[in-house]
């Protein structure tokens, strides 16, 4: 229940504030009527929603699925559990899931085995990162749809939550991009 409140605060301003504002802030387009836990059909059809796409371009719902038991989790410097997890954790926790390559566990070391790319090549599983603190590669997310991704966020201890690549401040630090072989 809590964790579903913490969601509801969080996605809150999203929901409210439509697709783009002067602020230069990217937000989704939608009105989120519940943040119940979804199976199947409904999590695809919720992510599709959110990200602006049609179902039929989603191509792995169980990521949904598992990204879906994931947001609202708070963050925790060092942590890869639901009860706390910092970025690099959370994505070593889901992509397990769906590789047999081994990850490491820091956003720098991952971002030294993904195959890059360019961003217009993005796809669906695919890693982001980002430079924080002038440190290359210091965070990293994956990537969704439309410019979207999940990461588990420092910033005020959000957590994991999607943010989209356009937004200024992730604009400003992306670093690379690359799929994991």
């Amino acid at each position: 229940m809590f964790k579903h409140i913490l969601v509801f605060f969080v996605l809150l301003p999203l929901v409210l504030s439509g697709q783009e504002k002067s602020s230069g802030k990217v937000e989704p387009k939608f009105e989120l009527k519940e943040l119940s836990d979804c199976q199947g059909n409904a999590v695809v059809q919720k992510y599709a929603r959110l990200l602006d796409v049609n179902d039929s371009v989603i191509f792995n719902p169980q990521l949904y699925m598992i990204i879906d038991e994931w947001i609202g989790t708070p963050y925790k410097s060092g942590g890869n559990t639901k009860k706390g997890t910092d970025c690099s954790g959370f994505v070593g926790q889901v992509m397990k899931s769906f590789t047999t390559t081994y990850l490491p566990r820091s956003a720098s070391d991952m971002s030294k085995i993904v195959k890059l790319k360019d961003m217009s090549e993005l796809q669906e599983g695919d890693l982001v990162f980002f430079n924080l603190r002038n440190i290359p590669n210091k965070h990293v997310g994956i990537y969704l749809h439309n410019g979207w991704f999940v990461h588990s966020s420092s910033y005020k201890g959000i957590g994991v939550t999607l943010s989209n690549l356009n937004a200024p401040n992730y604009k400003r630090r992306f670093s690379k991009c690359g799929s994991i072989e």
